[in-house]
């Protein structure tokens, strides 16, 4: 009996699905063996090849019916899809279990000197705004910029610690008033420290450590923004608030926008939060100013780390 002619189009149609499913085997074992040592890279390849010829072989087998391919043992494409259904956990948890990616726009290291100046100048504008608002609210009180400390924190990429992506970290230029405190080389993980969660959250915390006022609901112990234990004891005592604020790019409503992260510390002297707000919104248009030079000079990084446990 003459067997009916094969459809051109059908075989087109099905070599199409077979194409892609081959891209994505390609894509999924490039991606593991750019992160696997040279010896696991050596079985990856021999696991892509299988995965391949098991995938392959039964189709073309079966599509084109030449007598030529009965060569092809029936147990030897067995034996390949066994190796395959054994060796895709391995892989697949070897490339996602525990293993996270991150990828951002974040400031070129170093920073130019010049942006680092300017950078400089705008910070001292953000403690000057901060005072004159404080004294508008209070006139009473005798604060100065003597009584604030104000820096900025950076994702620092190039050599995190072990399981995170970046780390958070005061350049000293971008400090203000930290001459003499144990706390002005403190480092942040993401979300870790009042700064590390603001990083992570993009949205501004308002922290008051000690206050002669009536604490409020909102106000959390600095115990609980996760701290290290070596860096609690190194917290100035006479640390009064934290106002940190992140500095994002705009028009991106993504956590992934944070550029950095810039502080106010006040000493000495606490305030209500309802003034600490207005000083919030009054360093607003200064902190977009900082965002606008940041944003002419970053650079994308991504990263793959497996987590702390």
């Amino acid at each position: 009996m003459r067997s009916e002619p094969r459809n051109p189009a059908n075989t087109s149609g099905l070599w199409s699905v077979i194409r892609r499913g081959i891209d994505v085997i390609h894509d999924l074992f490039v991606t593991a063996i750019e992160q696997s040592t040279p010896l696991l890279k050596v079985l990856l390849a021999i696991y892509g090849a299988t995965a391949i010829l098991a995938i392959v072989l039964p189709i073309v087998f079966i599509v084109i019916g030449d007598p030529s391919y009965a060569l092809i043992s029936l147990r030897w494409i067995l034996a390949l899809l066994v190796v395959v259904l054994v060796a895709t956990p391995i892989i697949v948890t070897r490339l996602y279990r525990g293993t996270e990616i991150w990828g951002r726009l974040v400031p070129v290291q170093p920073l130019p000197d010049k942006i680092v100046q300017d950078l400089r100048t705008r910070l001292k504008q953000v403690r000057l705004e901060a005072v004159e608002c404080i004294r508008s609210y209070h006139p009473a009180t005798r604060l100065s910029e003597a009584n604030l400390r104000a820096h900025m924190m950076l994702p620092y990429y190039l050599d995190p610690p072990k399981g995170v992506a970046c780390e958070l970290r005061m350049q000293e230029e971008l400090q203000l008033g930290m001459e003499g405190y144990e706390d002005r080389d403190f480092r942040f993980h993401p979300n870790l420290g009042v700064s590390g969660r603001v990083f992570v959250i993009g949205m501004p915390k308002i922290v008051r450590v000690t206050t002669n006022e009536e604490r409020d609901a909102d106000d959390v112990p600095i115990d609980d923004y996760g701290i290290l234990t070596s860096q609690r004891s190194k917290v100035p005592a006479n640390l009064q608030w934290i106002i940190s604020i992140p500095i994002r790019r705009p028009a991106d409503d993504s956590n992934f926008s944070t550029l950095g992260v810039l502080s106010i510390h006040g000493m000495d002297q606490g305030f209500p939060r309802k003034t600490l707000e207005a000083v919030v919104g009054r360093i607003f248009p200064t902190v977009y100013l900082i965002v606008s030079q940041l944003c002419q000079h970053l650079v994308r990084v991504s990263t793959a780390w497996e987590p702390r446990t």
